[in-house]
């Protein structure tokens, strides 16, 4: 395990089994689907964690929230995002 993560412990339910009880159901409503997005600036940080045998990845993006200016975007630094995602693990 990378040095700073820290595991959950065998008896907390799995990363993966709480990202699985929490996904929404396959169908898409209408309402849910985006159009008009073909060229539109947006930006997207996908961490991947492992847990166990299994890869888990979650999508954040500034989809419907704004156009990602630039300035923002190139101000992320990697530990800021690792920092900002132990923050918000709630796994322990």
């Amino acid at each position: 395990m990378p040095p700073g993560v820290r595991a959950c412990g065998p008896r907390s339910r799995s990363l993966h089994q709480k990202v699985a009880a929490q996904a929404p159901s396959p169908t898409i409503a209408a309402k849910q689907v985006r159009e008009g997005v073909r060229d539109a600036r947006y930006c997207e940080i996908i961490p991947v964690v492992r847990d166990g045998f299994h890869f888990v990845a979650t999508v954040y993006n500034t989809l419907a929230l704004n156009d990602c200016p630039a300035t923002v975007w190139n101000a992320i630094t990697e530990e800021e995002m690792i920092e900002a995602l132990r923050r918000h693990q709630k796994c322990c």
